[in-house]
C-alpha cells in the first residue's frame, strides 16, 4: 500500500496528538507516586515543588505537541 504525503502528515499530526495524551497520563503517575502517604519522605513544599516544576515541563511539551499535530492534521494549504 502506497500513502501519499498527505497520509503520512495525518497519521504524525495523529501521533503527536497521542504523544500529548501519554505526557498527561505520566503527570498523573507522577502524581499518584508522590502524592501524600504516612510513609512518603517529601513534605508538602517539596512535593508542591515538584509538581509545579515537573508540571510546567509536560504542560510545555503538550502545548508543542498539540500546535505541531494540529498543523501537521489541518487543511493543506497551497502557496500562491
Amino acid at each position: 500500500m502506497a500513502m501519499n504525503e498527505r497520509t503520512v502528515s495525518r497519521l504524525l499530526g495523529l501521533g503527536a496528538l497521542g504523544a500529548s495524551g501519554f505526557f498527561l497520563l505520566l503527570f498523573a503517575g507522577f502524581m499518584y507516586i508522590t502524592r501524600p502517604s504516612p510513609d512518603s519522605g517529601m513534605d508538602w513544599t517539596h512535593r508542591f515543588l515538584a509538581w509545579v516544576g515537573i508540571g510546567g515541563i509536560i504542560l510545555a511539551l503538550i502545548a508543542v505537541h498539540v500546535v505541531l499535530g494540529l498543523q501537521l492534521i489541518g487543511p493543506e494549504r497551497k502557496a500562491p
